[in-house]
């Protein structure tokens, strides 16, 4: 007797229709005081993080827009390949407002792993850590695409052809890279997110 691979169960409750970013700011008209988020070890010897979710909002909105401006359109793909981080959550969301596709990597991911993740996803545009305690990821990207070597914010790679640019997290500037603290210096759309 053949068995179905999926079931679908009684439709009550009813999916959600509407979008992470649409969701995220119905919690945070709910709730614009409370904490949202809380990072207690992203650097050492710093002073825990903490947002607000009207706080989150504000950041969340910024980088959308700032991502808008760079060029990344609806429906693209955006790998997020950094471990857990103040900046991974902001972006996470600021791709969900924007439409794009969230590509998540492991951060654990060597070369090998990276480079297949990046074909196989069609990936347009990467965030990046910049080192971790098992891995340096501008290093690792460097050796995946010489190109970065000899280009500006643009990228042209034959590896990897519809990859755009990458933004690294680095607090430093990265040759070839866009950073991502200065994103929201790129020009900022009227046009609103949601």
């Amino acid at each position: 007797m053949a068995h179905l691979s999926y079931s679908k169960g009684a439709p009550a409750p009813a999916l959600l229709t509407e979008t992470i970013g649409n969701y995220f700011d119905k919690i945070v008209a709910q709730f614009p005081t409370n904490e949202a988020l809380v990072v207690r070890y992203q650097q050492k010897n710093a002073q825990p993080t903490r947002l607000t979710y009207q706080a989150l909002q504000q950041k969340v909105d910024c980088y959308a827009k700032a991502l808008l401006a760079l060029g990344v359109q609806k429906g693209e793909r955006v790998g997020i390949w950094a471990p857990n981080s103040v900046q991974w959550c902001i972006s996470q969301l600021a791709i969900s407002k924007v439409g794009a596709i969230l590509v998540g990597i492991n951060p654990a991911f060597q070369s090998p792993e990276v480079e297949t993740v990046l074909k196989q996803s069609q990936c347009n545009w990467l965030i990046a850590a910049d080192v971790s305690i098992t891995n340096n990821y501008t290093q690792i990207l460097y050796q995946l695409i010489p190109e970065l070597l000899h280009s500006s914010e643009q990228l042209n790679s034959k590896r990897f052809p519809d990859l755009h640019a990458i933004i690294t997290l680095s607090t430093e500037p990265r040759v070839g890279m866009i950073q991502w603290s200065t994103l929201p210096n790129w020009q900022i759309l009227s046009q609103p997110v949601s």
